[in-house]
């Protein structure tokens, strides 16, 4: 027997996506799912999954929070191929929410074995928040929208089979990517989920840290993540303006790690040959 990483109970754990299934089955539509596996070092096709949790959590209250983020995806209007919008008013349920994008961090970090020991101190938030009074009041959800990045017409001709481009010369293509941002202080650690245009933080402050340290250190990240705004826990509603990051901004952050390098290196050379 072995124990569920959510509820701590005994059992014959089942599979749990790391991604949701509704995001693998959307990305097929737009040529297949790729990702870096962290624990194995190398770049890999299909839909990552953890054999970790009890299917109580998997198929009860963690299914759930996968509805509410295929409904609050859906209405955000981000399943599309070439997101372009300057700016988008977003409804949310900041609890819900909350929940849901740390549910997947910890799926994140237990499969890449990084920070999980932190994200597991939340569980029972994730599995049962109570409304807002329930949100540790030590996360910080931000959130913003990916730039579209302006291609050259020499690359507007190369990528024209691989990616989106709208007649401007501008690409946005619909990607996922779950990770962590390395090199923050020993106060606090950033989660980042990119899912389509959108792109959350999860800033996590440990719990010995004062309110306000707490907001001077999101002062200074907001001013670094420009565009990034705090998801207001009070509110509805947030109108959601570009960052200044593109995708290629986005996934270079990983490429410029030497172990995703050669492996993406070793894939484009591969798939090269096989066309030759």
């Amino acid at each position: 027997m072995s124990i569920c990483a959510y509820c701590d109970n005994e059992c014959s754990p089942s599979r749990e996506h790391i991604i949701p299934s509704f995001l693998y089955s959307y990305q097929r539509t737009s040529g297949g799912n790729i990702g870096w596996n962290e624990s194995a070092k190398k770049i890999v096709g299909g839909e990552a999954k953890i054999r970790d949790v009890c299917r109580q959590c998997n198929n009860g209250i963690l299914s759930e929070l996968d509805g509410y983020g295929k409904n609050f995806l859906t209405d955000a209007g981000v399943f599309v191929d070439n997101f372009l919008l300057k700016n988008k008013v977003v409804q949310y349920d900041h609890c819900l929410l909350l929940r849901w994008l740390m549910k997947l961090s910890f799926n994140s970090a237990r499969a890449a074995k990084n920070q999980a020991h932190i994200l597991e101190c939340y569980r029972g938030f994730i599995l049962g928040g109570e409304g807002d009074r329930g949100a540790p009041k030590n996360i910080f959800l931000l959130a913003g929208l990916v730039k579209p990045e302006k291609l050259s017409n020499e690359e507007a001709v190369k990528f024209s089979s691989q990616l989106p481009i709208s007649d401007q010369g501008y690409s946005n293509p619909f990607f996922v990517r779950l990770s962590w941002v390395p090199g923050i202080s020993g106060s606090h650690i950033v989660r980042s989920i990119v899912i389509g245009a959108l792109v959350f933080h999860l800033v996590i402050f440990n719990s010995e840290v004062k309110p306000g340290f707490r907001r001077s250190q999101l002062r200074r990240w907001l001013k670094e993540n420009k565009g990034m705004q705090l998801v207001d826990p009070s509110k509805w509603a947030i109108n959601l303006k570009q960052t200044s990051r593109s995708f290629v901004d986005l996934q270079g952050m990983q490429l410029t790690r030497k172990e995703h390098y050669e492996a993406a290196n070793n894939l484009l050379t591969n798939a090269g040959k096989g066309r030759s």
